[in-house]
């Protein structure tokens, strides 16, 4: 676990070579315990920005899902994805992508004990819905978590990890609309 008091940060640039970092608003990036910005993707009122807010430093990481919304890449409004602050475990999402008029971001959920994958879906950044877990693609033996995703034409790709087999590996799951 992280020790401290960690805050997410942004840095803007407008050629790709200089980089600036955009003012701290303890409000939207900072909070106590450790705020980590995994993703982002253009959607909603601009740009999206997907990770989470931990909620203790005790022996495990206790999170919740967390997206950040921005018109400008400079100012960001901070958004809880899920209710379920109070509830031991991690929530948490790894990934975000622009997939036609929705986003999608993918995490994991370790509240049931093991780790599933989990993906979240919004039209418009700030309010998101979960789908539905579906136990024979997110879940299954061992712990499984989604860390990354992509648009490929008329399909969704999300790469992450799998151990249902003893092993620590990759896996890729395959999305369509």
């Amino acid at each position: 676990p992280v020790e401290g008091n960690l805050d997410a940060a942004v840095w803007t640039s407008i050629d790709g070579a200089i980089w600036t970092r955009a003012p701290h608003h303890e409000a939207s990036l900072g909070g106590p315990g450790y705020q980590r910005m995994n993703g982002i993707a253009a959607g909603g009122p601009g740009l999206v920005a997907v990770g989470y807010d931990q909620l203790s430093e005790t022996g495990r990481i206790d999170a919740v899902a967390v997206v950040w919304t921005s018109t400008d890449g400079v100012e960001w409004i901070r958004h809880q994805v899920d209710e379920s602050e109070g509830i031991p475990g991690f929530r948490g999402m790894g990934g975000v992508v622009s997939f036609g008029a929705e986003l999608v971001a993918v995490g994991s959920d370790d509240t049931g004990g093991d780790s599933e994958a989990a993906v979240w879906t919004s039209q418009d950044g700030a309010r998101w819905t979960r789908l539905t877990d579906d136990e024979a693609v997110f879940g299954g033996p061992g712990s499984q978590a989604m860390g990354g995703v992509v648009s490929a034409g008329s399909f969704l790709i999300a790469i992450g990890w799998d151990d249902s087999g003893g092993d620590h590996e990759a896996a890729v799951w395959l999305g369509e609309p």
